[in-house]
């Protein structure tokens, strides 16, 4: 008898450590504000975790709480949509598609497009979804596929990025935020951590224009993105640039090769001796992401010390920065000068033996104008990427101890 009494009060209070642990739930306060996560009720407060981040709340501002996972909470409510209430289904939508339920919002959408086949909000997010859900699971696939052994001596396998280290993937996201233009229609966005209903509830000057976060909802997603990435502070990092914007679709298959290859040898800026340590160096070749935003990077923040020597730092008042990429005076960029034959460029570039250019008709060269063409397209204001970043081995290099002319600075034309 005593044993059996034993077993229940262990198993009660296991059962009581699972409940103090929490249950998937979310929380209405009475200021407005809605936390999805797991719930732990305590005596005087409420405490919700939210993707591993613990939000305390104070048990008299407490005005409900829902318990249940996403997805049953989700069914739940849909199932008590109207027969056409359009703009419900496509709340509902969204809001798994944060969660990253990508059949539940194919569910939603599709429904959607039954009650009104020219919905083109529905219709575009529809395609957004299976895009992503496609993305995510080959990027999952390709996780778990083991690299390739080469076959042949003669197709060495390619790994300069695993030399040098490169920006992280908030950086990536963070450079594709501040380049991505008001008139690119092919960018796309993915929302985290309900960002969009943190940014709604942090701004109630909003209700001037939306009167409900769900009238927000409707909204063209590149707005509620730029509005985000502008006036939302920390909550930015929540917003997901998915795709390349335009600048850097063109920079990756028209600029980059041609810099490569003009520029990147192993004995110049191609960065794959101890010597390019010292000099303004590239990832060459770039083979993924990482990669052509890294170069991107140091080609769009790096400049030059036209002033040779100590002498002239002295005779011309000091440094004579010029950026390799220039955005307000686009022929000027060094990537273009240096380029130049030394009878055509205004900004010779240094002496090597041998090179005389890249651009073998000056400017009319077609590759001098599908650069300058790029440069043109660019913001003539450059983001402050925020970013303390320089190109080194990432674990065999040393960097030397006095750095050269060449270092990244701000934007071009600052």
């Amino acid at each position: 008898m005593r044993k059996s009494l034993f077993a229940a009060a262990t198993v009660l209070a296991m059962a009581g450590l699972v409940w103090a642990a929490g249950r998937p739930g979310v929380v209405h306060t009475k200021d407005g504000g809605t936390f999805d996560g797991v719930v732990d009720e305590k005596e005087e407060t409420v405490v919700v975790n939210v993707h591993g981040i613990d939000t305390t709340i104070a048990r008299d501002n407490v005005a409900s709480i829902s318990y249940g996972d996403f997805e049953s909470r989700w069914n739940d409510a849909y199932s008590k949509l109207g027969k056409t209430d359009e703009a419900g289904r496509l709340t509902a939508a969204h809001k798994a598609f944060d969660e990253r339920r990508y059949d539940l919002a194919e569910k939603a959408l599709r429904d959607t497009l039954e009650i009104n086949p020219n919905n083109a909000e529905a219709a575009e997010m529809l395609k957004l979804t299976i895009n992503q859900r496609r993305m995510e699971r080959n990027a999952g696939s390709n996780a778990e596929r083991p690299a390739a052994t080469p076959t042949s001596p003669a197709n060495p396998p390619v790994k300069p990025a695993g030399q040098w280290n490169t920006l992280s993937p908030a950086e990536i996201n963070h450079i594709k935020q501040l380049e991505v233009r008001s008139d690119d229609p092919k960018v796309r966005f993915g929302f985290d951590n309900n960002v969009r209903k943190k940014y709604y509830d942090n701004n109630p000057q909003l209700a001037t224009q939306y009167r409900t976060y769900n009238e927000f909802m409707r909204e063209n997603q590149n707005t509620q993105a730029s509005m985000i990435i502008k006036d939302g502070g920390d909550l930015a990092k929540d917003v997901r640039v998915v795709n390349d914007p335009d600048v850097i679709v063109t920079f990756r298959k028209n600029v980059l090769p041609l810099v490569l290859q003009g520029c990147a040898t192993s004995l110049c800026h191609g960065g794959n001796d101890q010597a390019a340590v010292s000099k303004f160096a590239l990832i060459s070749p770039a083979p993924d992401a990482a990669a052509v935003y890294t170069d991107f990077y140091v080609l769009t923040s790096a400049k030059v010390n036209v002033n040779k020597g100590v002498v002239a730092n002295v005779t011309n008042g000091g440094p004579d920065y010029r950026y390799l990429i220039d955005r307000t005076h686009p022929n000027d960029s060094l990537v273009l000068q240096y380029g130049l034959s030394d009878q055509m460029a205004d900004s010779k570039h240094p002496h090597v033996a041998g090179y005389n250019g890249i651009f073998a008709r000056g400017k009319s060269d077609p590759k001098y104008q599908a650069i300058v063409s790029w440069v043109q397209s660019l913001s003539p204001i450059a983001p402050d990427y925020g970013i303390n970043f320089k190109l080194e081995r990432s674990s065999t290099a040393v960097p030397p101890a006095s750095m050269p002319a060449t270092q990244p600075g701000g934007g071009a034309g600052q």
